[in-house]
């Protein structure tokens, strides 16, 4: 959706694949301006809670033309983190080495462990998510479950916004 929120501006695509204890999301946006993205990550399940945990992520951001625009990863076991972006001919690549706490997710994990926490009933949400903004980060992410719900003209149900 658009800023606004009120006009399509693409689509997401998100597909999870589990092999034993392994879990891999591969998620792919097509924007209507023929930009897109596709996102893939490894998340372990770790015994005996069985509590996602991030492993890796790569994001990939191309132009309309098909070329690379920016790429963005993060290797949980190595820390090794890095953003690069193809800008007017150069490239620049950002790199960190970042100490990744166990409640880390990036993309659509992240959002995966918001969903997650809502439906056990958890009013409190709290994790580590990773970007480049600009540069590789990770950043605490808090947010608490409001008392009241809203409405969306473009959503039949009601709706709980979190900032």
């Amino acid at each position: 959706m658009s800023s606004d929120g009120t006009q399509t501006i693409g689509y997401t695509r998100f597909t999870v694949l589990k092999n034993n204890s392994i879990e891999e999301i591969k998620g792919e946006t097509r924007y209507l301006d023929g930009e897109c993205d596709s996102e893939d990550e490894f998340l372990y399940l770790a015994p005996p809670t069985y509590i996602p945990r991030l492993d890796s992520y790569e994001h990939s951001f191309f132009n309309a033309d098909g070329t690379l625009k920016m790429v963005d990863t993060l290797s949980v076991k190595s820390g090794v983190a890095s953003c690069m972006s193809h800008m007017s001919g150069r490239v620049n690549v950002r790199k960190s080495l970042l100490d990744v706490p166990a409640d880390s997710f990036a993309g659509a994990s992240g959002l995966m462990m918001i969903v997650g926490s809502l439906r056990h009933g958890n009013r409190e949400i709290s994790f580590h998510a990773f970007a480049c903004a600009p540069g590789p980060e990770l950043f605490a992410v808090e947010a608490s479950l409001p008392e009241r719900s809203e409405r969306w003209p473009l959503y039949p149900g009601d709706l709980f916004r979190l900032d």
